[in-house]
């Protein structure tokens, strides 16, 4: 998809792009309102960059190593580090915890990997929560419950295969710096993405 910028407008966080999308993406042309970091980062709409901006105080945004999309900013206001997608925001300063269960918990090991995937998958609709290893993750099953909506699944066995992730976590951890509440931004932005 080629995008031409029309015009620019510049805020001092942020800049507007009103961009005009061409036909290979296979529809029509049409014009586009979005939000960019100073630095070329694609936050989203005009709106989520106002709103990060005036509710949450974020000023310095940032993209992750190896993408295109702004997902973490600093807001001095609030000192915090914030992570976020178009599901949900956190912010983390020094002292913030991270504890199983968390959209930022990152498993530390095989082991751990395994029992998150088993809480991950466990819940009212999925009973008998098993995971077993496999050489690039571990395979969970479950057993559907009675009431679950879809009656063709009921009493009948589901699964997935949870693949582990290139790098490890550090399972549960205390922030106990900036750089450590950074990172707990960029594993909440990752684990709600």
């Amino acid at each position: 998809m080629e995008k031409t910028i029309l015009k620019i407008q510049s805020f001092p966080h942020y800049d507007v792009r009103i961009e005009l999308v061409d036909k290979s993406w296979g529809g029509s042309e049409f014009e586009m309102k979005s939000a960019y970091s100073k630095q070329g980062g694609y936050i989203g709409s005009w709106l989520a960059a106002r709103r990060l901006v005036q509710r949450y105080g974020i000023i310095h945004f940032e993209v992750k190593t190896g993408c295109k999309t702004v997902s973490i900013g600093y807001s001095p206001a609030r000192k915090k580090w914030y992570g976020w997608s178009h599901r949900a925001i956190f912010g983390f300063k020094p002292g913030s915890k991270c504890k199983k269960g968390h959209c930022h918990y990152r498993p530390k090991n095989k082991k751990d990997f395994r029992e998150d995937s088993i809480r991950f998958w466990k819940d009212k609709h999925h009973t008998n929560v098993t995971a077993k290893y496999a050489k690039n993750g571990v395979q969970v099953n479950w057993l559907y419950d009675k009431k679950v909506l879809n009656k063709k699944l009921r009493s009948t066995i589901g699964g997935v295969f949870c693949e582990y992730p290139k790098d490890w976590g550090r399972g549960e951890w205390i922030a106990k710096t900036w750089a450590d509440a950074k990172q707990m931004a960029i594993d909440f932005s990752d684990g709600v993405s």
